[in-house]
């Protein structure tokens, strides 16, 4: 493609490319294989770097479709990937990794972006930035204001698959964190009507605390 004028490619072009490479496996197969896992997240790591150039160019945006394709397709690859996938949350989602100066800025979140988020740090072993990324989103004002969030059963599962994970650590504080987190879910769902479709506990929810429970000897 040109890279100006009206064919240059634009966001939408990017977004389509990176949710291409996200789903990309082994011919034939329903798994992907760690060779196609590895280049995936190497092309999507080149996109959006050619993504990134291209939207200081032409002035456009850089949307959460955009940031949900690439650490989807970067969840499966090495540790130079995990680094830079973090690099995305905190430039384009506005969140910080502990220790980090959080950015001034804070985009419109979305529930996709950030399942993909929790889903990126489970598949890397980060389960502990899962939780950390969690509550940092309940501590952005759109929540005290008990508005629309960026967060749905699906990215609540994985929270809660996260603490589950952690007490099987031997850890011995996530089982009642998992239950204050599932708490959290119901009261949202009676203060705020509005958020019942998107935060309705289903039977995954209370399996993940119930685990997280029997993983930590918690009785």
């Amino acid at each position: 493609l040109p890279q100006e004028g009206p064919l240059a490619p634009d966001i939408y072009t990017f977004s389509a490319l990176l949710h291409a490479i996200s789903e990309r496996r082994e011919p034939g197969s329903t798994s992907r294989s760690i060779a196609i896992q590895h280049q995936n997240a190497s092309d999507a790591k080149l996109i959006w770097r050619q993504l990134v150039k291209a939207s200081e160019k032409s002035n456009f945006e850089i949307n959460q479709h955009a940031v949900t394709a690439v650490l989807r397709s970067i969840a499966h690859g090495r540790p130079s990937d995990t680094l830079f996938g973090f690099e995305v949350v905190r430039d384009y989602c506005g969140l910080a990794k502990p220790g980090e100066t959080p950015p001034t800025n804070h985009p419109e979140l979305s529930s996709h972006a950030m399942t993909a988020l929790f889903e990126f740090c489970n598949r890397q072993h980060k389960y502990g930035l899962t939780i950390h990324y969690f509550q940092q989103i309940l501590d952005l004002p759109l929540q005290k204001q008990g508005e629309l969030i960026p967060l749905t059963g699906n990215s609540m599962e994985r929270v809660l698959r996260a603490y589950s994970h952690l007490a099987s650590l031997g850890s011995m504080s996530e089982a009642d964190q998992a239950l204050e987190t599932l708490q959290w879910m119901l009261r949202q769902c009676v203060l705020h009507p509005q958020l019942k479709s998107q935060l309705q506990p289903n039977l995954t929810h209370y399996a993940l605390v119930l685990t997280a429970c029997w993983r930590g000897a918690d009785w």
